[in-house]
């Protein structure tokens, strides 16, 4: 938002449509891939803001709603799932409120509410198939709450503060339970399955962040420095709902027992305890949950996981650092920049015991020469680290289950006043990964190219660059699995848990990255411009060869192989990873037309994803003889954008209609590799052809 010193208010209301239709079609051995029919999704939102207050206090806020619906098919349903539906709805909020104390201060507060929801519908209860508990019920949510405040001392020097709060939720939900063998399935009303239901996972992160930063400006001097600190909090609890004979029971307002379910109690109290009691169908039902907790009438409870399965606990991550930076121009036409962060990290497991306790210094280093001391021309060094500590999310394999009965079944028996267990289903076993001493990766950056400004005939003023990248990560964490992989450092600690895993700083793990960027920037009137661009880069390294669960983020690029007991440091698994791209060439613009016109362009040309040749070998996939993993490539990918749109103002309003189409070649391929499973020729699902519609009016 603008402060204004006006009185009046501003704001604008939009509204899309995007139509999109798929050409995919499953490649050979993915059959039973989902196959997506056309796709629509609308989109409204508006916006408001302007002075509360003339020239002192100011308010701004904005309501989005999207609606996406999906239309999909099973290519070969692995039940009676023939057709499913889904459909999707996120909404978001904005508030915000500025205070101008005076020229020299001022403090503001944001809201930031998003309620997304995503649904998935089916026809029928009976048209669900086993499998459609994998398109499950989603919901995710959050907000955030800022207080910012902006300060002058003087001419010379800013302070800037920020607190923030940051509450996100992820629930998953089967939409359909699996089904189970037990006569509850057959007398369930409407007939609907009423298997044994699968685990619900409710992930809640909350961070609470603090940034003070000032700025200092003194002869050839601009100093900025400050402290940032965050703390933050892991929860993730499971929700394992009762199997389906709960919702007979009479406490909860069922009919009891079915007739057909009375011989198998009975026989199930007789086994057990060598004594029917008695029980009919008028008496109650209950079913325990597994590990603790007591699920009763098909009520669900929420179950930790902790190390000790004991409790639930939110581990906390806390990071507290400063840093100070100074821009200094040290001679004619040179600036040097010289920075350093210190931070203080650490993480706590469950049960309050250090994980991850360390001390990180990230210094860096930067130069520029002005050639002609003009700005036309500038050379540039830079040399940095940065350290990525880990966080409790990324640790969630760690946790734990402890062992005992899966479900337990018991009856309410009127005669002794007392619950009596009439079936045991099962053992919930015990589960657990390892965790070895932790220290937060590192990534080195290096760069160094040059920018030049240039005024081109008939062309206008163009910024030239070219820049060479080069970055190294180590100290990579990673699940390790014994039971695939073999790294004689880990194996003894892997095979002391249950699962023969451990998660550590995996040894000779890493990732380089060596590379090139060409570019050319203009711009035009009205703000317009025009961005082409081609990139080259290599992207090397290895990869824990077997059950992998990667726990370093995002884009990893650590494709796992399965291997035979393989150490992952041998030659053939270092090469290029899998899904790296190797070229790619982008444009990018808008440009103004006659008749208040505008258009806008957006080209790529990308090399195809690396990937691994691999064989069948005792049941597992390994590379091939001979074979470097990422020594083949898929074919390349190209897709274009283009959009047209046509402003006006009236009677107040100003008007905006446009028309985009994404991917008008409709050639775009979504392309994906499987080096897991028996079938690993790769994917290529193509991105469909789309069309949006959309009016912006403001005020």
């Amino acid at each position: 938002m603008t402060k204004s010193g006006g009185s009046a208010f501003h704001g604008s209301v939009f509204t899309s449509r995007i139509f999109r239709g798929l050409n995919a079609r499953p490649d050979a051995g993915k059959a039973t891939t989902p196959e997506e029919r056309p796709t629509d999704a609308q989109e409204l939102g508006f916006s408001l803001g302007g002075p509360l207050v003339k020239d002192t206090l100011f308010f701004f806020g904005a309501f989005n709603r999207q609606l996406l619906s999906l239309d999909f098919e099973n290519v070969k349903p692995p039940g009676t799932a023939p057709h499913r539906r889904s459909q999707e709805e996120d909404r978001s909020y904005r508030f915000c409120f500025t205070w101008s104390a005076n020229a020299w201060s001022t403090a503001s507060s944001l809201l930031a509410y998003a309620d997304p929801v995503n649904q998935a519908n089916f026809d029928t209860a009976g048209d669900s198939s086993v499998k459609d508990f994998q398109q499950p019920n989603r919901t995710r949510g959050g907000e955030s709450y800022l207080l910012k405040h902006v300060g002058a001392l003087g001419p010379r020097l800013t302070w800037e503060n920020t607190l923030g709060l940051h509450r996100t939720a992820f629930h998953w939900t089967p939409a359909t339970p699996a089904a189970g063998p037990f006569r509850g399935q057959l007398d369930a009303p409407g007939g609907e399955s009423f298997g044994a239901y699968g685990e619900d996972r409710l992930d809640r992160i909350k961070n609470l962040t603090l940034r003070s930063e000032f700025s200092f400006f003194a002869g050839s001097h601009q100093l900025k420095g400050g402290f940032q600190g965050l703390w933050s909090e892991y929860t993730k609890v499971f929700q394992r709902p009762s199997f389906g004979l709960s919702y007979l029971d009479r406490a909860e307002g069922g009919a009891g027992p079915a007739p057909g379910d009375l011989a198998a109690i009975q026989a199930g109290l007789q086994s057990l305890h060598g004594n029917s009691f008695g029980y009919s169908a008028a008496d109650s039902l209950a079913t325990l949950g597994p590990v603790t907790g007591q699920l009763v009438g098909g009520q669900a409870s929420y179950l930790p996981a902790t190390a000790d399965g004991a409790r639930m606990a939110a581990p906390p991550q806390a990071l507290l650092g400063i840093f100070l930076q100074d821009d200094w121009g040290f001679a004619s036409g040179w600036t040097a920049s010289l920075g350093l962060r210190i931070d203080r990290a650490g993480l706590a497991a469950e049960d309050g015991r250090n994980l991850y306790r360390e001390t990180l210094l990230s210094p860096r280093l930067g130069l520029s020469w002005d050639l002609a001391e003009t700005g036309l021309t500038r050379l540039f060094l830079y040399a940095g680290r940065i350290y990525s500590p880990p966080t409790a999310g990324s640790l969630t394999a760690a946790g734990a289950t402890t062992g005992g009965p899966a479900t337990t079944r018991q009856v309410w028996i009127p005669s002794l006043g007392d619950w009596r267990t009439w079936q045991v289903n099962g053992l919930q076993g015990v589960a657990n990964v390892a965790v070895g001493p932790l220290r937060a990766p590192r990534t080195d950056l290096y760069q160094m190219g040059v920018e030049r400004v240039q005024d081109l005939p008939w062309l206008g003023t163009w910024t030239l660059g070219a820049t060479l990248t080069a970055k190294v990560v180590r100290d990579l964490i990673d699940t390790y699995s014994s039971t695939y992989g073999y790294l004689p450092e880990l194996d003894a600690l892997a095979s002391s848990s249950s699962t023969k895993k451990v998660i550590a700083n995996l040894p000779g793990l890493k990732r380089d990255y060596r590379g090139f960027d060409l570019t050319a920037r203009g711009t035009f009137e009205s703000g317009h411009h025009l961005q082409l661009s081609y990139s080259q880069g290599d992207l090397n390294g290895n990869s824990e060869v077997g059950n992998v669960n990667t726990s370093t983020g995002r884009n990893t690029g650590f494709a796992s192989i399965p291997s035979l007991r393989q150490d992952y440091r041998q030659p053939a698994y270092d090469g290029s990873l899998n899904e790296e791209v190797k070229h790619a060439w982008k444009a990018f613009g808008s440009l103004a037309l006659p008749w208040n016109l505008e258009s806008s362009v957006a080209f790529l040309w990308r090399s195809g994803l690396r990937y691994s040749s691999l064989v069948r070998a005792s049941g597992d996939n390994v590379l091939g003889p001979g074979a470097t993993r990422g020594d083949r490539e898929l074919p390349h990918a190209m897709s274009l954008d283009l959009g047209l749109a046509w402003r006006t103002r009236l009677r107040g309003l100003d008007l905006r209609a446009a028309v985009d189409v994404f991917n008008a070649t409709n050639r775009q391929p979504m392309t994906w590799v499987n080096n897991v499973g028996g079938a690993f020729t790769p994917g290529n699902f193509q991105q469909p052809r789309v069309w949006q519609f959309s009016l912006r009016a403001g005020f």
